[in-house]
Order: C-alpha cells, then sequence, then structure tokens
C-alpha cells in the first residue's frame, strides 16, 4: 500500500480521532468555530469574574458580606455568529438568591457581540495588545476594569498564543483562513492523538507568506512535526518534509487528497 496513493486514507489511528478529522475536513466552519470557541472561552469568563469581583469584591475584601461566591455553571454565548460554550462563575445574595452577572445575559443576545466587535478584538490578539482587548470588552459590557483582572486575564491569552506546544501528539493540522467581518485572519488548529481539539496559533492576513510564518511559529514554539502528521489547509504549506509531508488540500465543499 503505497503512500502515495493514499492521500487522506493513509492516516491510521483510533477510530474516535480519525472520525474527528474527518468532520472538521467536511465541516466548512469547523476550524473557525474552534478557535471561536478556544479563545472566546478564555477571554468571556474572565469578563464574568470581573464582574463577579466588581460586586463582591476580591476573597480578602468582600464588598458585601451577604454576597456569596460559588462555584461556575455551564452556560452559551453568542461570539459573532458563533455560539460559545462557558463556565459561569456564580454569585448568590443570602436573603435574594442568585445574582444574575449582566455581561453574561448581555452575551446571551445575538448580535451584543457583534461581527465587527469580534474582529476587532481578533486583531489585537494578533497584534499582541492582550490588555487593550481584555479592556475594550470589559468596556463593552459595562464591567468594571480591573486592573489586576486586567492583567490576569491578558496573561492567560498570551499563554494561549504563545504556549510552549512541545507536549502535544499532534495527529493531524489543519490551516485554514476565516473571515470576520471582511477581515482575513490564518488560524491553525491541531488533533492530538488522544481527539483533542487544541489550538497552534494564528495571524492576520491570508496567503502563502502568511501560513508559512504561522508554521514558522508553531516550530519556534517547540511543536513536534514530523511527516506522520496529516496536515489539512486551504492552499499551499511551506514544503517541510518535500515529498514525505501528507497534505490534503480543502477548497470550498470539495477536498483533494494528495501527498507533496
Amino acid at each position: 500500500m503505497k503512500r502515495q496513493k493514499k492521500g487522506f486514507e493513509y492516516i491510521r489511528g483510533p477510530e474516535r480521532v480519525t472520525e474527528l478529522v474527518q468532520c472538521i475536513i467536511h465541516d466548512k466552519k469547523a476550524v473557525g468555530r474552534g478557535f471561536i470557541a478556544e479563545i472566546g472561552a478564555c477571554f468571556v469568563e474572565d469578563i464574568f469574574s470581573m464582574e463577579r469581583e466588581s460586586l463582591a469584591g476580591p476573597d480578602y475584601a468582600p464588598i458585601d458580606p451577604a454576597l456569596q461566591k460559588w462555584a461556575s455553571q455551564p452556560g452559551s454565548v453568542f461570539l459573532g455568529a458563533h455560539k460559545v460554550k462557558v463556565q459561569i462563575p456564580r454569585l448568590r445574595h443570602r436573603m435574594q438568591g442568585e445574582v444574575q452577572l449582566q455581561s453574561y445575559a448581555a452575551m446571551k443576545q445575538r448580535g451584543r457581540f457583534s461581527e465587527e466587535f469580534l474582529a476587532q478584538i481578533m486583531r489585537r490578539l494578533c497584534a499582541g495588545t492582550y490588555k487593550k482587548a481584555v479592556t475594550a470588552i470589559a468596556r463593552k459590557f459595562g464591567v468594571s476594569a480591573l486592573k489586576h483582572c486586567i492583567e490576569i486575564s491578558a496573561e492567560k491569552l498570551r499563554g494561549l498564543r504563545e504556549r510552549d506546544l512541545s507536549a502535544f501528539k499532534l495527529f493531524a493540522i489543519f490551516i485554514e483562513t476565516i473571515h470576520q467581518d471582511n477581515q482575513a485572519f490564518t488560524v491553525a488548529l491541531a488533533v492530538t492523538k488522544g481527539g483533542e481539539i487544541c489550538l497552534l496559533g494564528f495571524l492576520k492576513g491570508s496567503g502563502t507568506q502568511v501560513r508559512q510564518a504561522l508554521v514558522a511559529g508553531i516550530e519556534i514554539r517547540k511543536a513536534k512535526l514530523n511527516k506522520d502528521i496529516l496536515w489539512v489547509t486551504d492552499g499551499a504549506v511551506q514544503a517541510r518534509f518535500g515529498k514525505k509531508l501528507l497534505h490534503q488540500s480543502v477548497i470550498r465543499k470539495k477536498t483533494t487528497s494528495k501527498t507533496i
């Protein structure tokens, strides 16, 4: 069974992993949805925590002893056109019961976190201005921009985008251009051998040079790239492994397999 003749079918792994890869390949919105879900949950949940702290105060200096911080509960919000699952930190009043976070109530409504605003936040994340991104979201939803909370959230976003990738056992890498409010962003998402989806990186813009810069950045962060990883892209990638690179091109609704 020759490698050159098999393309995507050559890959081997647990059934649930290969099924996940195929689902992402055939769902043209999967990469963008996965990207928004990971970065969105990160900054949105921090905004909720910031609002809770502005109402109740930090643990060491509570503002109102009647307000009690509880754990979190699952929920969902709209970021642009994307519905994202999040964890909402809970706050209860001893006499009045559950306190609803206004930022969460607002983000549950379609259009409040608009496509335009999401593109603005993505541009700031691509530029590495994490504090400005978090501050803009807080102000947008009427949350007091607590300095120490902004710094913690910015570091989390920095860590997500600049983290060491050496621990991830990569099975497939998806590099795709997504559009947000008519602006292009190139995203690298991966499926690990354990069946997890993880964000590898993202840059503003599109085209071969942007994709090559994205791959170079992934390598700098010590991702273990080898000839057995399946690369799924919407255009040419750097010939990192020459003819031994497994590559599946995905163009609109059609897919074509080849090795490059």
